[in-house]
């Protein structure tokens, strides 16, 4: 199995058209040996570029060694969503594989991590996804202090926006509710 693993990772770029799914394909690779050194039982890969096209492909074959390894996808922003958010969606050769590495991607992993409510509900309706395969892992944020507490402060103007700064992800209400906060909570604030 390794000398065809290593015989195959001599395909070169070409052979694939598009660099997106070399690069899925090379993961792949890495995939199945690292699986002959290292007993994997879970993968995770971000939805962008499909970067789980081929891995999840390739699990599908009857003798594949990835067959058992549990794959999840984590819910960031996949390119077509990114694209239709910013008015940038093109049917390119390149873009329309691309679109389709990543729905194959979702279509076929095992779960799907959001990092909100809401972006799990976008991704359920744009993409038909299973509602029972989502799951929401909401990014903890808060600095604990010495004593294993929260140290509360009303008066802090610390904020966090947790994702790419671009309409997609909100970052437009995100400001909104942080002037309406600092006015509510600030008198001097603008």
């Amino acid at each position: 199995l390794l000398s065809n693993l290593k015989q195959e990772e001599n395909i070169p770029m070409w052979a694939f058209h598009f660099q997106e799914y070399h690069l899925s394909y090379q993961i792949a690779q890495a995939l199945k040996m690292l699986t002959l050194i290292e007993k994997i039982s879970i993968v995770e890969f971000c939805d962008y570029l499909g970067l789980g096209y081929v891995t999840l492909k390739e699990r599908k074959l009857t003798d594949c060694i990835l067959k058992n390894v549990h794959i999840q996808v984590k819910l960031h922003g996949s390119k077509e969503l990114c694209d239709v958010a910013d008015g940038e969606y093109l049917l390119t050769k390149r873009q329309s594989l691309i679109y389709h590495m990543e729905k194959y991607t979702l279509q076929y992993a095992d779960k799907w991590v959001s990092p909100s409510m809401s972006m799990a509900k976008h991704y359920q309706f744009f993409y038909q996804l299973n509602p029972d395969n989502i799951s929401c892992l909401t990014p903890c944020y808060e600095k604990i202090g010495t004593g294993k507490a929260h140290p509360r402060n009303a008066r802090s103007k610390n904020f966090m926006f947790y994702g790419k700064l671009q309409q997609l992800k909100g970052i437009a209400t995100f400001i909104k509710a942080g002037v309406k906060v600092l006015n509510l909570y600030d008198d001097k604030a603008q």
